[in-house]
């Protein structure tokens, strides 16, 4: 809720858009030891998309990979022309990804809120 990740939404609202039940989640734990010898506790909240049941074009995904021999080919051709080679890895490159359509999840274990509200309203 701090984040602003999302907002309740009532189920009677929604109407022709919930099209598929809301999707379950689930915390995740992990323990993190320290430099120190101490150990950091994390959580993370993940929603189970492989529940979502809606059709979707997945040739539209692009993950653009390399393989050995092209890599092999531009390290012979930067050093015949004497280039700098650079290599740089992106660990949030799927982090920040924004959505087309709206996904409703049921509200997480773990928050205040009533059994009533929980019956009543979506994330």
């Amino acid at each position: 809720m701090d984040n602003k990740t999302w907002v309740y939404v009532e189920k009677s609202k929604l109407g022709k858009d919930l099209l598929e039940k809301p999707l379950d989640s689930r915390w995740v734990f992990v323990k993190k030891p320290e430099p120190d010898g101490s150990t950091r506790y994390k959580a993370r909240l993940v929603i189970r998309g492989f529940q979502d049941k809606n059709n979707y074009d997945f040739t539209e995904i692009y993950a653009p990979v390399i393989c050995l021999s092209d890599v092999r080919a531009l390290l012979v051709i930067a050093n015949k022309f004497n280039w700098n080679v650079v290599q740089m890895d992106v660990d949030t490159a799927f982090l920040n990804g924004t959505l087309d359509k709206v996904v409703y999840m049921k509200i997480p274990d773990g928050l205040k809120v009533s059994q009533d509200f929980k019956e009543k309203y979506v994330c």
